[in-house]
């Protein structure tokens, strides 16, 4: 079967979710290299992780880690 049966939530909905969940920790993003994670390292990050989507733009890496950064600050920084 597929590594990921259903596509992952927008990054903003899922950090809602987990946190009005209570959610308490560390949160951390993984960022895809270009033409993705192999299947490999895919299984090896969901044994940890949520997967979530940054929407259905293209990011150069180093924008999507700022993009996912502002996304989380916005959040995190209210509670």
């Amino acid at each position: 079967g597929a590594l990921m049966d259903t596509p992952p939530k927008p990054l903003l909905k899922a950090l809602q979710e987990a946190l009005g969940a209570g959610v308490e920790g560390d949160f951390s993003v993984c960022i895809g290299p270009e033409g993705d994670f192999t299947p490999s390292e895919l299984a090896g990050i969901l044994e940890f992780a949520v997967p979530v989507s940054l929407g259905s733009r293209i990011l150069r890496a180093e924008t999507a880690a700022i993009f996912s950064l502002a996304v989380m600050a916005s959040i995190l920084e209210r509670e």
